[in-house]
């Protein structure tokens, strides 16, 4: 996969692009943010149910509506802190320093128990995680922090935009 990196815009070669955009003057704008409440009501409306979990929250992903944790196929831009928060999920699932690094901030918010959803066919476990980023988009997400922007500020800013497009 070719990743170009042109005045901060990460690109692929692939046939779907998904790019993060963020403020020129990222740093030194005024901007409005998501609270974790609003953005744990935006995964109750996508399906994700959310208990108290001692003084914390559980978050439980396996009730999701169809879809919603596949990303690539349709062309869509999400500035929501939930569906940017799903993205991360699915971006990060099999790399272990990034997924560490999920669940200490997911930690740090208040999420103490996370349980994911599996792929099922015919009743069975198909042994594979839910959810899809189109091919040689998936990791893109990773490459945009350490310039800039944190991974709370993308989730929170509701300026800092995912945006993804398909040409098919």
């Amino acid at each position: 996969m070719k990743t170009t990196v042109r005045k901060g815009v990460f690109e692929t070669n692939s046939s779907s692009t998904h790019s993060i955009m963020i403020q020129r003057n990222y740093k030194n704008t005024a901007h409005d943010e998501w609270t974790v409440e609003e953005g744990l009501a935006q995964l109750e409306e996508m399906g994700a149910v959310v208990r108290p979990y001692g003084y914390k929250y559980s978050l439980d992903l396996t009730n999701l509506k169809s879809g919603v944790l596949e990303f690539g196929r349709t062309e869509e831009a999400y500035n929501q802190w939930g569906i940017k928060l799903l993205y991360a999920i699915v971006s990060f699932r099999d790399d272990p320093f990034l997924w560490g690094g999920l669940m200490t901030y997911l930690k740090e918010i208040g999420i103490r128990n996370l349980i994911m959803p599996v792929s099922y066919t015919n009743g069975n476990i198909e042994g594979e995680k839910a959810g899809y980023i189109d091919h040689e988009s998936d990791g893109a997400l990773a490459r945009i922090f350490g310039n800039g922007i944190s991974f709370d500020g993308y989730l929170r800013r509701k300026d800092v935009y995912l945006v993804i497009d398909n040409e098919g």
